[in-house]
């Protein structure tokens, strides 16, 4: 069973930000003297192409996004089928909460003469005002129970509502600790590409066209963090 995030099992606190190191900077360094002395990246009559180093950062950068999506799911598994038990609990609330209200609404308006007159076993010789007396007791007695019946109901409905925006509310706090960390590892390895383009510019033959019409891979923010996140219930 995979792990369940709650007040006991919190997710990881995200990494301190690092210092671009300074054996990172002198491999971009390297990567970007060397493609510049090869005359990488292409210039042809369709424009710049790309280079392999800031591609293979930014693919190093999609593989711990992806990363940090898997851990997600496996802490949020138990919650998220939690969540979906619920909503159908829920939903099966809501519809026998509603019935029970419909209940109440049409017993509620007065008995009718004939409701109030009619008689029961060993009732043909009793009183017609003992009759009716008796059937008013009835009748107030089984719309009471209609009543609490409602009660119990809606309030059951409503257990379960909280139940399940609590469980919906300790997975977004999940998935927004991934995304967090997602953007970190997107901003790192962008620091990195940039420092790789600027060494790349300087010691390219044509770095004025290059820096106007390069096209870097360069990392990106996955879909779920950038504004699209697939639903995790």
């Amino acid at each position: 069973m995979f792990p369940r995030l709650n007040d006991r099992t919190k997710p990881a606190p995200l990494p301190k930000p690092r210092r671009y190191a300074i054996h990172l900077r002198l491999v971009d360094r390297h990567h970007a003297n060397r493609d510049a002395k090869a005359g990488l990246p292409a210039l042809g009559e369709s424009g710049v192409g790309g280079t392999p180093t800031p591609e293979f950062l930014g693919r190093g950068a999609a593989a711990g996004q992806q990363a940090e999506w898997i851990l997600c799911l496996r802490e949020t598994a138990e919650d998220r089928g939690r969540a979906l038990v619920l909503r159908a609990r829920v939903q099966e609330a809501e519809r026998l909460a509603a019935e029970a209200e419909a209940a109440v609404a049409e017993s509620a308006g007065p008995l009718s003469e004939e409701e109030q007159n009619r008689r029961r076993g060993g009732e043909h010789k009793t009183a017609e005002a003992v009759v009716r007396a008796r059937r008013a007791r009835e009748w107030s007695r089984r719309l009471a129970d209609l009543r609490s019946a409602a009660e119990q109901a809606a309030g059951r409905a409503a257990a379960l509502t909280v139940e399940l925006h609590t469980v919906e509310a300790r997975i977004a706090v999940r998935r927004e600790a991934a995304a967090a960390r997602a953007v970190y590892l997107h901003e790192q390895a962008m620091r990195r590409v940039m420092a790789y383009d600027r060494q790349l510019v300087r010691r390219h033959a044509d770095g004025a066209r290059i820096n106007g019409e390069a096209k870097y891979g360069g990392p990106e923010l996955p879909a779920w963090v950038a504004g699209h996140r697939p639903e995790l219930g």
